[in-house]
Parts: C-alpha cells; sequence; structure tokens
C-alpha cells in the first residue's frame, strides 16, 4: 500500500522475490546441462591420470630392478649317421634326424646330468632345473639352453651338458660295438643250425645211397648234398660280414661345434615392464576417470532435481 492506496498485485509480486525461486532456476540449468563426453571426462583428469601413471611405472621399474638377473646360453651339438654302402645320403640325412630327437631326449637324464655335474662341481637336481634340449628346425642338430645368475657360469653350464651328452653317446656307442645285437645273434645261430643239419641229411642220404645205389648214385646224392651245405656256408659267412660292418659303422658321431653362445640376459627387463605398466596404468586411470566423472555429474544432476 503506496500513499493510502493498494499497489497493484502484479507490482507487489514483482517486488517480492519469491523464496526457493533461484535454487530451482539452478537446479534447472543443471538439469538441462548435458553430459560431458568421455574426453571431456579425460581432460578434465589428465594431472591425475599423469600422477597415477608415472608413479605405477616407477614402481615397476624399481621392483623389477631388485630381481636377480637370469642369463641364458646355448651349445649345439651335431649328430651324424656314418654312411653305409647300398643306403642313400637322403636316407644317412633321416637316420641322422632321428638320431639327434632321440639323443635330446637324452640330454636330462640322471646319466648326462651325472657327468654334466661332475664337471660343474654342482649336483644333477641343480644342472637339470635349468637346463632344455631340443632339436633345431628338425635337423641333425640338437640346441643346449642353459640358464643361470651369472653370463659365465651359464656358458658354463651349457658346454658341460654339451659335453656330457657327447661323452654318454660315445661311451654308449663303443658298449654297443663290443657286442653284436641280439637278433644278429638268432641270425647267426638259425643259419648254424641249418648248416648242422644239411650235414646231418648229407651224411645220412650219403651212407643210405652207397648202401642201396652204390657207384654213381651215391657220388651224385652227395655231390648235391655237399653243394646245399656249401651254400648254407656262404649265406652264414655273408650274414657275418654284414654284421662285422653294421658293428663297425653303427656308432653315430656325436660332436659339440664350437664353443656356447653369447650369454643374454633374459630377466628382469625393467624398461619393459615399466613401460607395460605405464600403458596399462594409464588405461585404468583413464577409466576411473571417467567413470568417477560420470557419477559426479549423475549425482549432481540428483541433488538438482530433489531441489526442486
Amino acid at each position: 500500500m503506496t500513499n493510502g492506496h493498494r499497489a497493484p498485485a502484479g507490482a507487489e509480486a514483482a517486488g517480492t522475490r519469491t523464496p526457493n525461486r533461484e535454487p530451482a532456476r539452478e537446479g534447472a540449468l543443471e538439469e538441462a546441462r548435458p553430459a560431458p563426453d568421455r574426453w571431456t571426462l579425460l581432460w578434465r583428469a589428465r594431472v591425475w591420470i599423469a600422477l597415477a601413471t608415472v608413479v605405477a611405472g616407477a614402481g615397476a621399474y624399481f621392483a623389477s630392478s631388485r630381481i636377480p638377473p637370469s642369463y641364458q646360453a646355448s651349445s649345439l651339438v651335431e649328430v651324424s649317421a656314418h654312411p653305409q654302402t647300398g643306403i642313400s645320403p637322403q636316407d644317412i640325412a633321416t637316420a641322422s634326424n632321428e638320431l639327434a630327437a632321440q639323443l635330446a631326449q637324452l640330454t636330462r637324464t640322471a646319466p648326462v646330468l651325472g657327468l654334466a655335474a661332475q664337471s660343474l662341481h654342482d649336483s644333477a637336481g641343480t644342472v637339470g632345473q635349468h637346463v632344455v634340449a631340443a632339436v633345431l628346425a628338425n635337423q641333425n642338430l640338437i640346441q643346449i639352453t642353459a640358464q643361470n645368475t651369472t653370463p659365465k657360469s651359464t656358458q658354463a653350464r651349457a658346454t658341460a651338458v654339451a659335453q656330457a651328452l657327447q661323452g654318454y653317446a660315445s661311451a654308449q656307442g663303443a658298449t654297443a660295438a663290443g657286442s653284436p645285437p641280439a637278433p644278429t645273434n638268432t641270425q647267426l645261430a638259425a643259419i648254424d643250425a641249418q648248416v648242422a643239419a644239411a650235414q646231418a641229411d648229407a651224411a645220412k642220404a650219403e651212407a643210405a645211397a652207397a648202401t642201396s645205389y652204390p657207384g654213381t648214385v651215391s657220388v651224385a646224392v652227395a655231390a648235391q648234398k655237399a653243394s646245399f651245405v656249401q651254400a648254407l656256408q656262404l649265406q652264414r659267412n655273408t650274414v657275418a660280414m654284414q654284421v662285422e660292418a653294421a658293428d663297425a659303422n653303427a656308432t653315430p658321431t656325436v660332436q659339440v661345434l664350437g664353443g656356447p653362445s653369447a650369454a643374454v640376459k633374459v630377466q628382469p627387463r625393467p624398461a619393459l615392464y615399466a613401460g607395460v605398466t605405464l600403458v596399462l596404468a594409464a588405461l585404468l586411470a583413464g577409466q576411473l576417470s571417467v567413470f568417477v566423472g560420470s557419477r559426479r555429474h549423475l549425482n549432481r544432476r540428483a541433488i538438482s532435481r530433489r531441489a526442486r
């Protein structure tokens, strides 16, 4: 009321501030504001993302630097089958490859590891835990890979195992060459039995022919039996010669090719571990930043709705 007159209702409404009008207006503006996109949230949290990434990478680098080092070196062993008469070079190469595969499986056996442990003055169990043998590219080459804590000891371990395998194969070959294999002995025994039986039959036939058919008939029978016995003896001599030749050439040649390779550090790799950790930490921090920013925006919108 002004000077005894009532002010118009519109003027009174305009001059009077309505309670909660400003908060409602702010809530409406907050609700109408669009949600920030992913890149906006990442840009807002760039400082925290960079800080978390650097801290994680530095932690991974210094933690991995405290791991004891491990080195790796390898030696090559060549296996060659001796060429024999009547066997093609391709068959010899195939036989060499097969022998290499068999010897590679013997590398971690007790006899070979025992020889290597003696030269290294270590236990066979410790040597065997850090040695791996495999055929190289399906050839007649065996690659023996060893690991240890220093470059020099790693090379020594690879060399010792390779020389142990060579010595074991040579010893086994010499032992096998001293006695013919059992199947060959059986074959020779069977031929000897045939020769003895043929000689006995020839004597009986000659005696019977001399009694029943004296003269030229008995002579012909005796000659026929003698020819048969002679053929058996010739077969027996041929088999014996083949056995001797096989024993002389059956032992393969196993030799170590040169010295071990240069020792390479396989672990730890702080730079690699730190790089991987940096990438993972950046991705994780980015995801958390997007999640936290989205939740914060949703909370503000919910508060503005309740305020209205």
